[in-house]
């Protein structure tokens, strides 16, 4: 089952878990590198829909179905003083992640006030609270840069934290805001390099 024939017609969440955990075993993926290194073409389309992400990781788009679904490999690159750019988000999309090396970190958060009409002026965390300035997600200049604009504040509560290591996985919902560690800035005992297969469900467009 090559990239170039997978089918991802999947819709719920328990489904992309499922295809994740498939997927995340160090000889899958080292299947699915070989076939496409051995595969010019399919080698120049991926490399051309791939890029380092700004939080310090290489995005390999590996296969992109028509229905929005992508297939991704993550392998991170980002140093332990990385992790302070990487700011708590969400997502328009569903998506379910499983670590193939290394491990991560998930650190989950609950929106309890979101008011995108006034600027916070001031960032600040009291208890159990943290009230954070809210952007847009990344959008693209003409010249290909991203940045972010401001659009208001937000209040959110901690849900806690779950480490992941290679044979497990899980499952990112739409509404809850999080952020990812890898083994580099958690000082964990695994010291290989983080890698994960990830699962990029359809856009949400109607999604505030």
């Amino acid at each position: 089952t090559g990239v170039q024939t997978c089918a991802l017609p999947i819709w719920d969440l328990r489904s992309l878990r499922a295809l994740a955990s498939a997927f995340a075993s160090k000889w899958s993926t080292l299947q699915v590198v070989h076939s496409i290194l051995a595969d010019e073409q399919l080698l120049a389309q991926i490399a051309a829909r791939s890029y380092p992400h700004a939080i310090g990781f290489d995005k390999f788009v590996l296969h992109h179905h028509r229905a929005g679904h992508k297939l991704r490999l993550h392998v991170y690159w980002r140093q332990p003083q990385s992790v302070q750019i990487e700011q708590i988000h969400l997502h328009r999309f569903e998506s379910a992640s499983s670590p193939i090396t290394g491990e991560l970190t998930n650190h989950l958060y609950t929106v309890r006030q979101c008011d995108a009409s006034h600027p916070l002026q001031t960032e600040m965390s009291t208890g159990e609270s943290l009230e954070r300035y809210v952007y847009t997600g990344y959008q693209r200049d003409p010249d290909g840069s991203l940045h972010r604009r401001l659009i208001g504040k937000a209040t959110l509560s901690s849900k806690g934290a779950m480490t992941f290591v290679p044979g497990q996985s899980y499952v990112q919902a739409l509404h809850h805001p999080h952020y990812v560690e890898t083994n580099a800035e958690t000082g964990h005992t695994n010291g290989d390099v983080c890698s994960t297969i990830f699962i990029h469900g359809p856009f949400i467009r109607d999604r505030a």
